[in-house]
């Protein structure tokens, strides 16, 4: 158990009401849950389609990702902000501002004790499907290819973006103990905000790249998809 706090708390008051309301708990050693590391088995990119009478199709397309522990946890941060950081980023541009394929357009990645996920949100209109997820994947493997290169003034913009997005964040208290209090349950060093920074500064081009040509790949790839469509052979074959 971790009790995190955060605000303008006064610490032995926080101290003599944890030991009121806790302090009974007892004490004892607990087997992890965890019995077996995750170990992925996918040769080839799976799909899953759930029919339903829905204006709109709503669907995730991404790859297995990495763990919470992952060293590449802050390359993906930046690889995720290039990608789908605000309305410069390459998906809502492309996806959005160029074809007009969709309203709503998210890159974001999501790290588990053992697995992760780095994937992309899209609505769109059921009829407009294929074309949102051709230019999703063109994205994600010309990153990877180096096809589509990052230029100075893009790469400083999604760091820049990143940062002052965590800085926003932890003006909410409630995000402030999300911030500690999660590492602290995982088990994870604790960094402050500028530590965080920092790693971020640290990102190189060539790591992004690194990183996509070794996550983007097709053996890694999924797509979940919910809307007024029963298909699934058809978005099989446009993933290989």
């Amino acid at each position: 158990m971790v009790l995190t706090v955060a605000g303008g708390i006064n610490q032995k008051q926080v101290i003599d009401l944890a030991e009121k309301h806790f302090g009974g708990v007892g004490k004892k050693e607990i087997e992890s849950t965890i019995k077996d590391k995750f170990v992925s088995r996918q040769k080839s990119p799976q799909v899953l389609v759930k029919n339903k009478k829905n204006e709109q199709v709503h669907f995730i397309l991404g790859f297995v990702g990495s763990r919470r522990d992952a060293k590449t946890k802050y390359i993906e941060a930046v690889t995720s902000s290039i990608l789908g950081g605000g309305m410069s980023s390459r998906m809502f541009t492309e996806v959005r501002e160029k074809r007009g394929l969709a309203y709503a357009v998210k890159v974001y990645s999501d790290h588990f004790v053992d697995t992760g996920e780095f994937v992309t949100y899209a609505g769109v209109d059921p009829s407009k499907t294929e074309e949102a997820i051709k230019v999703m994947l063109d994205q994600y493997y010309g990153l990877a290819s180096q096809k589509y290169k990052i230029s100075d003034s893009e790469f400083k913009k999604a760091k820049e973006y990143l940062k002052g997005q965590s800085a926003l964040v932890l003006e909410d208290t409630k995000d402030v103990t999300f911030f500690y209090g999660e590492r602290a349950l995982f088990g994870l060093k604790l960094h402050n905000p500028d530590e965080i920074y920092r790693e971020i500064d640290k990102v190189r081009v060539d790591d992004i790249y690194k990183f996509a040509s070794e996550v983007f790949l097709p053996n890694r790839l999924n797509l979940a998809i919910i809307g007024p469509l029963t298909d699934k052979d058809k978005f099989e074959k446009l993933l290989k």
